[in-house]
Parts: C-alpha cells; structure tokens; sequence
C-alpha cells in the first residue's frame, strides 16, 4: 500500500492537525511522521519510544508502537484496531525516554471511510457474542451448583419436622436455633439490651424498654406544673405565702415594675423613711419657673455669665 506522510508538530496549534486518510479494515498501510518542533526539525532520541494512539467511536482504544527510520521519522503500519471502526478518529504521536517519561505529543486525524462490507464488525460481533455465551453457561453452571448444595432431597422426616435444612456442601442439617446461637455461622440476636454488643436485639426486649420510659405526656411543660422540693416554692407560691400572712408591700422600681415584698415593722418603717427621702430629692428633669429640677448647663453658663458681669461692674466702679 501507498505511504502517507505528514508533517506533524511539537507545539500545539501550529501547522494545524494533519489528517491520514484509510479505508475501514485497511492492515498494512504506512502512515509516516515528519515531527518538527516549532520551526525546526525534531531529532528523536535513540533511546526514545515513538507510539500512536487513539479512540475510536465505540470508545474503544487502539495503541500501536512506531518505527524509527534512518532518516529521523517515525512510521507505523495501520492494525485492525485501528481502522476497525469507521469515522474521523482523534488521535496522538506521543515520544517518551528510556524511563517512560513523557518528551513530546502531536496529534492528528485518523480518517477511516466506512467499508461497504463490514467484515471486521460482523466478526467482532460474533466473538464478542461468543464471549457472552460462554459467561452465561458459567454462571448457569455455578447457580446450579449452589441449587444443588442447599436442595431438600434427603432431608429426614424428623429434619423436617424440627425446621432443618441441609448444609451447603449436602453432608447434614443446621436449625434456626443454630444459626441464632451462631452454631450455622448465621446471625446472633441479642435478648437483652446491652452497651457492648454489636448484634441485633429482640423486638420484645426493646418493646419493653420503650413502654418503661416516661410518656411525652408525663414531662412538664411549665414549672408551676412542678413539685416544690423542700425549702423552695415557686413565684405564684411566695405571693400567697406572704399575702395570706398580711405582711407584705408593693415596691415600684424606675422602669415601673411593682415587686411585692415581705415586710415586718421595722422593714415597713425603713421602707416609708426611704420612700420620704426620694420624695424630697429634685427630679432629674432640668428645672423651670414653675417645677423644681436640676440646672442645666446651659443656666450655669448663664449665671456664671451674671457673675462675672457684677465682678466687673464692682471693679470699674471702684468697689471691692
């Protein structure tokens, strides 16, 4: 077959991507790379790898490994795998050293046209059919095995009769007493509650611990609701108390909330001598001509003005 080459490049987006041109099922044509890197021509290092590879429309890859010639390109001849499939095949020159450390890619194009005869796909399509089947007979053959392991041929009456079934391997019988107690490797169920134990519980049991517990019902909503403990009584309590022993006063506070008070006699009178004393303080409100109150700033200036005006007049009239 004829041999196509192109140029292809180092550095991305220059010289744009080459496009090689085969047919669907085409073995043995030689697609031929020229790499350059930028403008130059690149030398492939002797211990270098050339490889190609792509994927292809199905998602199916393909990845085939270059030849390098004595005038420095790199070629490679096309694989079944790679024109198995029809269509524009984004594809990748990929160099890489001794060590497998990635040197230099270019991509380019593999254009196969779609074949008339489809030959490779139909085969495919058998082996690829093939394959299933065989995997299917295999599992067919493996669920029938495990059939046969747990079948109830054989089983004794008296087997039977005690909720017995035969062992994996056919040889004898497990219970569901065994298999709770752990005897047939199955599941262990707690009877009881515990703070260690990873296994299941009984319903019973907690069943039993739910009814022991308080009904939301039960809990309080408020604390007049409560129970007063020794030595403590609520704010509803301590009005009564004081109010049914007759000892008691209503103290407003600035912000003009009332507090009722225990008294006796000499609390009341201290009460009334404190009551006297506030009365006969000003008010904080600034004073006027007709109400009591504190001076203002603005009046001390005013009559701190006044008595400096009667210091100067005294001074300029002579009199001291």
């Amino acid at each position: 077959m004829d041999v196509q080459n192109k140029v292809v490049n180092l550095v991305p987006g220059v010289g744009g991507v080459q496009t090689y041109n085969c047919s669907q099922g085409d073995i043995g044509r030689t697609l031929e790379f020229t790499i350059i890197n930028g403008s130059s021509v690149y030398s492939i290092p002797s211990d270098a790898t050339v490889t190609v590879a792509g994927t292809k429309p199905s998602g199916m890859g393909f990845s085939e490994v270059c030849t390098i010639t004595t005038d420095g390109t790199a070629e490679v001849d096309t694989t079944e795998a790679m024109t198995q499939e029809p269509g524009r095949i984004w594809s990748e020159l990929r160099i890489v050293d001794a060590d497998g450390a990635n040197i230099g890619t270019a991509n380019f194009m593999l254009a196969v046209e779609k074949s008339p005869h489809d030959a490779s796909v139909t085969d495919g399509t058998i082996a690829e059919a093939k394959t299933i089947l065989e995997r299917a007979e295999d599992a067919v053959t493996e669920c029938e095995a495990i059939a046969e392991g747990i079948s109830t041929e054989g089983l004794s009456a008296e087997g039977a009769s005690n909720g017995q079934v035969p062992t994996a391997d056919g040889s004898g019988s497990w219970s569901w007493a065994d298999q709770q107690g752990g005897g047939g490797g199955g599941v262990t169920v707690d009877d009881a509650m515990s703070t260690t134990s990873t296994n299941p519980v009984q319903n019973k049991v907690i069943t039993a611990q739910l009814r022991s517990k308080a009904s939301l019902s039960d809990i309080p909503t408020a604390v007049s609701q409560l129970t007063n403990d020794a030595g403590y009584i609520t704010d509803p309590g301590v009005n009564a108390d004081l109010q049914s022993g007759g000892q008691y006063l209503d103290l407003t506070v600035p912000d003009g909330s009332t507090y009722t008070l225990a008294t006796d006699a000499a609390m009341q009178a201290a009460y009334v001598q404190l009551t006297e004393m506030l009365a006969a303080k000003a008010d904080k409100t600034v004073a006027t001509t007709t109400a009591n109150g504190l001076m203002s700033a603005a009046d001390k200036a005013t009559l701190d003005a006044v008595a400096a005006d009667y210091s100067a007049a005294l001074a300029a009239l002579g009199v001291s």
